[in-house]
C-alpha cells in the first residue's frame, strides 16, 4: 500500500480488467487492458506521483506502453500473431495483485469471432428485508478469481460487501 496525502492506495483492492475474452491472432485485432487503483475502502483513486503500476504478462502478445488517462486509470492495448492464451496481472509499488485476467488469441479461420466488448449492465441492488436482521447474508457468484475464491464459487456476505463485490469491484454477480 502507498500512502499519499491521507489516501492509501491498495494493491489488492485495485482492479485489473480486459475488455474482451478473445482476439484474433492477426497482429491487428486488439484488446484494452485497464488498471483502476483503489484505496483501502475500495474507492477509485487517482495515483500519486509515487505510485508505480507495472503490468505482468507471459510475453506472448505485443503490449503498448501502459499510460495513465486523465481520470487516473491506467490502460494499454495488446495484440498477438500467435494462437494461444495469455494471463495478465499487475503490481502496484512492487506489491503483486493476486488476481489475473486471461486473454485468448484465436486463429483467424477458427470460425470464432473475437468477443465484442461487454456493455456494462446496471447492477441490481438487493432490497433490504422488511425486518432487517443482524446476520442477513447476500449470496454472490464469482465471475473471476478473487482472493481465495475461484470463478463460479458461491459465497454469502453481508449486504454492503456483497454490493461492493458486484457494483464496485465487478468480480461477482448476485446469485439467483
Amino acid at each position: 500500500m502507498t500512502k499519499s496525502k491521507d489516501v492509501v492506495t491498495d494493491a489488492q483492492l485495485s482492479v485489473l480488467l480486459i475488455d474482451k475474452e478473445s482476439i484474433l491472432a492477426n497482429g491487428t485485432d486488439q484488446a484494452i487492458i485497464t488498471v483502476q487503483l483503489k484505496d483501502s475502502n475500495g474507492n477509485d483513486v487517482k495515483p500519486s506521483g509515487e505510485d508505480k503500476v507495472t503490468l505482468i504478462s507471459e510475453n506472448k502478445g505485443t503490449l503498448s506502453e501502459l499510460t495513465m488517462n486523465n481520470d487516473g486509470v491506467f490502460t494499454c492495448t495488446v495484440s498477438s500473431t500467435t494462437v494461444g492464451a495469455e494471463k495478465f496481472g499487475f503490481s502496484l509499488n512492487d506489491v503483486v495483485n493476486q488476481n489475473q485476467v486471461e486473454l485468448k488469441y484465436v486463429a483467424e479461420h477458427s470460425g470464432l469471432p473475437p468477443t465484442p466488448p461487454t456493455p456494462p449492465t446496471p447492477p441490481k441492488t438487493p432490497k433490504p428485508p422488511k425486518n432487517p436482521q443482524k446476520d442477513v447474508k447476500i449470496i454472490v457468484e464469482f465471475l473471476c478469481p478473487f482472493s481465495r475464491y475461484s470463478k463460479g464459487d458461491i459465497a454469502g456476505f453481508d449486504a454492503n460487501y456483497a454490493n461492493e463485490l458486484v457494483e464496485k469491484r465487478k468480480v461477482a454477480k448476485f446469485y439467483k
